[in-house]
This record gives structure tokens, sequence and C-alpha cells, in this order.
């Protein structure tokens, strides 16, 4: 039993530090991704020279930022909750209800997201899927495929989440 726990805490803590660092890696790209809309600002309203790549670029990268931050803010209990109720419980009591939204929301909705996801890309990888919004028609399956990455990221900081509130339903105090 105890080289499960063990193994089940080093899981954990591996998949934490990933979330971690895929979250701190895309601060200083989030300052890129700024400059790049400065630029075309300044280019569009200045000099009357818009770029034709610039919004594809965008939001191509605005998009796999904010969803890549998604496991990040699930490790540090980041997202939205009612709080008012939820803090005054005790932690086994919050780690219950946690699991019980895991189980009856979390997994299902972003296990079938994920599920669904990789035809999709496989899909876009095959065809050679370009963006048809702009004038240079750039490739979507990279992007796809980071869209992918993040949220099976988010579903790996699922599962330390949901091994974490299991020891302390088990334990009756938060780890």
């Amino acid at each position: 039993m105890r080289f499960v726990i063990a193994f089940l805490e080093r899981i954990t803590r591996v998949i934490d530090t990933l979330s971690e660092w895929t979250g701190r890696l895309m601060w200083p790209l989030i300052v890129v991704l700024t400059g790049l809309v400065v630029y075309e600002v300044v280019l569009r309203y200045a000099f009357n020279r818009p770029t034709i790549w610039a919004f594809e670029v965008e939001y191509m990268l605005g998009s796999f930022f904010w969803m890549i931050g998604f496991a990040y803010c699930l490790k540090h209990k980041g997202h939205v909750r009612v709080d008012f109720l939820y803090n005054r419980w005790s932690a086994r009591r919050q780690a219950i209800t946690d699991l019980g939204f895991m189980v009856a929301m979390f997994f299902p909705v972003f296990g079938l997201l994920v599920w669904e996801m990789v035809p999709w890309v496989h899909r876009s990888w095959v065809t050679q899927e370009k963006s048809l919004l702009g004038f240079w028609y750039p490739p979507l399956y990279p992007w796809k495929t980071a869209i992918l990455v993040a949220f099976c990221l988010l579903v790996l900081q699922g599962i330390a989440e949901f091994i974490r509130n299991l020891f302390t339903v088990i334990r009756g105090r938060a780890a």
C-alpha cells in the first residue's frame, strides 16, 4: 500500500511540475505576443501599412497561451468557484466536493473533448489544413496540435488534483 501511495504522490509531483513550468514558460511569450499586437497597431494606424500575417499569428498564439494556462491555473486554484460557502468548509469537505465535481463534470467533459480532438488534429495533419481567414494561408495543424496538448495538460493536472483530493479525504486533512 505504501508503494502505491508513494507512486501516486510522485505522479502528482511530476504533473504539478509540468503544469508549473508550462505556465511559467508562457509568461515571457505573452510579452512577445503583446509586442506583435503593438507592432501591428503601429504599422496599421500610424503608417497605414498593415501586415498580412499578424491576425493569424495573434489569434493562434493568443489562444494557445490562454489554453496552456488552464493547467497552471488549476494547479494554483485560480478557476472560479463559489467561495462564500466553499472557504468555510473543512479541507475534507472541500475535497469531497471537488471529487464529486471532477467525477461528474471535469473528467467527462474534458475527457470527451480530448477524445474528440484527436481525430480533429489527425485530420488536420493528414490534409495539411491551412487557415482561410487571411491572405497567406498559414498551416493550422501545428496550432491544433498545440491546443490538444494544452487540453491534455489540463486533464493531467485534473488527475493530480483528483489524487490530492482523494488523499485529503482519506487522511481527513489537506496533504
